[in-house]
């Protein structure tokens, strides 16, 4: 959505660069105390970011495994921000044990529902 559909009769007069630069830091100021409260922990933020998050219970194909493995996306590791996903019943790995994803070392085509390694 753009900001044309949302405003459009046009954008209102106190929607300005400068409003939106200080409600933004504004926002980043309470969430680095959080951040530094918790000692550089992302569970303060998980379930805001779970909540507007795309691919929850999302089946997809790992191609990163031989054969492929056929998996559920079930979080983000709070410790590192790993994908967390599981093998769906009747796969090779072991079922309940979860599968982590690197996000910098994988790339996610969402319209085809498969993860793969970077090239």
């Amino acid at each position: 959505m753009s900001l044309a559909q949302l405003f459009p009769d046009g954008l209102p007069e106190s929607l300005t660069m400068e409003n939106v630069a200080a409600n933004l830091m504004a926002t980043f100021e309470t969430m680095w105390c959080q951040f530094v409260e918790a000692e550089g922990s992302f569970e303060p933020f998980l379930n805001l970011y779970l909540e507007r998050w795309l691919h929850s219970d999302e089946p997809v194909t790992l191609e990163t495994t031989t054969p492929s493995t056929r998996v559920r996306i079930c979080g983000i590791s709070t410790d590192n921000g790993f994908l967390q996903t599981l093998p769906e019943p009747g796969q090779s790995l072991s079922s309940g044990e979860f599968i982590y994803l690197q996000p910098d070392g994988n790339s996610f085509d969402m319209m085809k529902g498969l993860i793969k390694t970077k090239k």
